[in-house]
């Protein structure tokens, strides 16, 4: 008989040679119970001393009650796990989020594309 445990690690992830973790993600708002939309950007941002320093920047963008998209930003520094940081993207406070409205939104940008 053979038996084979497979404990995943919170460091590892299967598909990371297969999927670019800087692409757009349709990510799934479990504040909100909607879909949202993000993406991130690499860019920098200066110390106190005017230094230079890498940074993340994920954009996180859904559609207001008057219909309106909008977005909020997460940074944070180069060294941040992006999957971790598309993690917590789901968790955000989203002002005057309409869930519907993103839904609807969301949906007839993904039915255009097929």
């Amino acid at each position: 008989m053979f038996e084979a445990h497979f404990q995943p690690q919170a460091d590892h992830n299967a598909f990371a040679a297969f999927i670019d973790p800087r692409q757009p993600r349709r990510l799934h708002s479990q504040r909100h119970q909607c879909p949202l939309y993000a993406w991130v950007a690499e860019g920098k941002r200066k110390d106190r001393a005017g230094i230079p320093h890498p940074h993340w920047f994920l954009y996180v963008e859904y559609c207001r009650r008057d219909g309106a998209r909008d977005w909020v930003l997460i940074e944070r520094p180069d060294s941040a796990d992006l999957d971790s940081l598309f993690g917590e993207a789901q968790w955000l406070e989203l002002p005057q989020i309409d869930p519907q409205r993103t839904r609807d939104w969301l949906d007839i940008d993904e039915a255009a594309a097929a």
